[in-house]
């Protein structure tokens, strides 16, 4: 019995010093990665390119999803890909000096192509890409934008929300 007695011991010793220095260590690099950051009078412009084909049901709530966003300079861009829908009619009401909204022929379901399409169209520094189902937090932007201050950034995604979804995937 004692012998399992210090085992436990040992072992509950050996588990703090690990818990320890992962603080430690987390520590240490959050407060190198917040030099890393830019702060709110130095973020770039960012375009946000909403590819979207026959997405009538969810377009205006992500367009305004992303269009209450607390980022200073933002420009929004929808590629209407096509759709047989009244897609391109609703995106077209909201469109205004920060939201331009562009209809092309269908590309053959391609959403790569709507989003290089509209690629061609963003003047941002940074450029995100947006699901024409999704919404999000006003503050999205903003946080994802911060770590492109670091130059070995090459992407960041955030967590997204899908309007009514159709399926499990």
């Amino acid at each position: 019995m004692p012998e399992i007695l210090i085992i436990i011991i040992y072992l509950s010793i050996y588990i703090g010093l690990i818990a320890t220095a992962f603080y430690i260590l987390s520590f240490l690099a959050e407060s190198k990665r917040k030099k890393l950051l830019y702060e709110d009078d130095e973020l770039p412009s960012v375009s946000v390119i909403i590819p979207a084909y026959n997405e009538e049901w969810s377009i205006a709530k992500t367009i305004e999803s992303i269009s209450s966003s607390n980022y200073p300079n933002l420009e929004i861009i929808i590629v209407d890909d096509g759709s047989k829908d009244n897609t391109f009619e609703i995106a077209k009401k909201f469109q205004n000096e920060k939201i331009k909204v562009f209809h092309r022929e269908k590309s053959g379901g391609s959403k790569a192509a709507a989003f290089n399409f509209g690629f061609t169209k963003a003047k941002g520094e940074i450029v995100f890409s947006m699901d024409a189902d999704t919404t999000v937090d006003p503050e999205s932007v903003k946080r994802m934008v911060r770590f492109f201050k670091d130059k070995e950034v090459m992407a960041t995604t955030p967590a997204m929300i899908i309007s009514n979804p159709r399926n499990i995937l």
